[in-house]
């Protein structure tokens, strides 16, 4: 009967200890999944930018995240989910960073903040930018769609701030959609333009080497304060008023 006893209660213990290692191997397996996802989303940012979407093949993933082929296809369905993955992931912080600039309760200071987190955003991510435009160009439906469903939240979200503005002052008269425009071009559209222009050496000589001046945070904050003035000359007095209540 002890005997009995004693098998019971190794057989217990060894079940115990199955079970234990089971549930350690599943955490490991999950752990190392997400290191290698993480591997292959660091690896697309950097090798994206550079060879763009035709030229970003699986194996040069698995080569630069030191990963196999047969373990991106695990973790990805398919080359087109990845790219949109990566570009997520990115658009993830941007959202988030934008989310904080959103808080303030003064419209005007809300545009200031969320137009500098953007723009900064656009000057940190040129290339990425650039190698977008020109896959879209070429017909890559991965990247229309994410350009065209990404554009089109921005544009409402900062329509929506731009609208709220101008109930407050109106004094030059517009419409929302104008001053979007307006405040896009000026303060986003220089970056772009003038940075792939560079690239392309279609600058004039006298300008051509001075682009990274408009890059710049002071440059950046300087095109907005521009907007703000021109837009809504009185915006000023509204943000006096909130600091001294």
């Amino acid at each position: 009967m002890i005997s009995i006893f004693i098998l019971k209660i190794f057989l217990i213990g060894k079940n115990f200890f199955i079970i234990i290692g089971r549930v350690s191997n599943k955490k490991e397996v999950a752990m190392s999944e997400q290191s290698a996802h993480d591997k292959f989303i660091a690896a697309g940012s950097k090798l994206y930018p550079k060879l763009g979407y035709y030229k970003l093949s699986v194996r040069v993933l698995a080569v630069e995240a030191g990963l196999s082929s047969g373990m991106f296809h695990h973790l990805f369905t398919n080359k087109d989910a990845f790219i949109l993955e990566l570009l997520n992931h990115h658009n993830n912080d941007i959202s988030a960073n934008l989310d904080m600039a959103a808080l303030s309760d003064n419209p005007f200071e809300k545009l200031r903040a969320m137009a500098q987190v953007l723009a900064e955003n656009i000057r940190n991510n040129l290339q990425m930018i650039h190698r977008m435009f020109a896959d879209s160009a070429n017909g890559v439906d991965v990247i229309n769609h994410f350009i065209r469903t990404t554009i089109g939240q921005r544009m409402e979200l900062f329509r929506k701030v731009l609208e709220e503005c101008g109930k407050l002052d109106n004094g030059v008269p517009a419409t929302d959609i104008q001053r979007l425009g307006y405040f896009s071009a000026a303060v986003n559209a220089p970056m772009i333009i003038g940075s792939r222009f560079g690239q392309m050496d279609l600058l004039p000589h006298t300008i051509k080497g001075r682009v990274a001046d408009i890059l710049t945070d002071e440059a950046i904050t300087e095109r907005i304060d521009w907007c703000l003035n021109a837009m809504f000359p009185h915006h000023a007095k509204f943000t006096d008023k909130q600091e001294k209540s």
